[in-house]
């Protein structure tokens, strides 16, 4: 290497060693947010100070910075704020969601479909709430892509979610944006909807060819299976997260637990929820 190509490799590690005034090396149990919200610290804050950080992969033993040269010492975070309805969440505000983890940017209808039946289908009344539910559905539908589940889409997986009494020629695999199953979900799914259990279940492949249903079906098993949970209600996403997929998230937080939290923590702030976010629960 060329002394003055060495002479300003060595010159930007002093500048980063310099501009950083408290380090922390990562230990056991560690994710990102934790780490950041135990330093006083926001996501957005941390992810400036660490740049190039894996947070999706964080390793045993890096050491990151968690106070830079110009940061006056850390203040103890502030508890969370009750929950507040808050303004209605605009289509710009949706966008900036959905595009803020690299997916692309969302269609009008997408977002009509959503603001429109969240309250009344899902029963969501605040944009803490909100900002729960589109982080998981985001995770599970690669970012609004996918309103089938991708490797039953072309064969329909016909020896699979098979039920007593089924039709032969119905499949009850994953569909809309949080991959309903079986039929008896169908059956149950389409009683909530239209107070008719066999629309759905007659016709299956109307909820990936509905934009409607595909949001409708997420907010049927959230109001079912989520919304009512104490956790979730006091703003413990990590309740939500043992709600939709426990059995491999949670008990402790491992697979996509960190990443769907940390989702959620960047919604929150977009959704205007001046609140620290909590990932207990899972």
């Amino acid at each position: 290497m060329k002394a003055v190509e060495l002479s300003l490799v060595l010159l930007c590690l002093v500048y980063y060693v310099h501009s950083c005034a408290q380090t922390y090396t990562v230990n056991s149990g560690d994710y990102c947010w934790k780490i950041a919200n135990d330093h006083g610290l926001t996501l957005d804050k941390f992810y400036q100070i660490n740049p190039g950080l894996n947070c999706n992969n964080l390793q045993l033993g890096v050491v990151v910075c968690v106070r830079d040269g110009g940061q006056s010492p850390p203040s103890p975070p502030s508890p969370p704020s009750p929950p507040s309805p808050g303004g209605k969440i605009s289509f710009g505000q949706f966008v900036n969601a959905v595009t803020a983890f690299g997916y692309p940017s969302p269609s009008q209808d997408k977002y009509n479909a959503f603001i429109n039946n969240y309250q009344t289908k899902g029963g969501i009344t605040n944009n803490r709430e909100l900002a729960m539910f589109l982080a998981h559905i985001l995770h599970e539908s690669g970012g609004l892509k996918f309103k089938e589940e991708t490797r039953c889409k072309d064969n329909k997986c016909p020896n699979e979610y098979r039920s007593p009494g089924d039709p032969g020629n119905k499949f009850y695999y994953g569909r809309g944006y949080i991959q309903l199953t079986w039929s008896y979900n169908y059956k149950a799914a389409s009683q909530y909807l239209f107070g008719d259990p066999n629309r759905l279940f007659n016709d299956p492949d109307a909820v990936s060819r509905s934009e409607e249903l595909s949001w409708n079906t997420a907010f049927y098993f959230w109001k079912v299976n989520v919304h009512s949970d104490p956790g979730v209600q006091n703003g413990q996403f990590g309740s939500s997260t043992k709600k939709i997929n426990g059995a491999y998230d949670c008990s402790p937080c491992r697979g996509s637990c960190n990443t769907r939290f940390e989702m959620y923590s960047k919604i929150l702030k977009v959704f205007g929820v001046q609140e620290n976010p909590n990932p207990a629960g899972c």
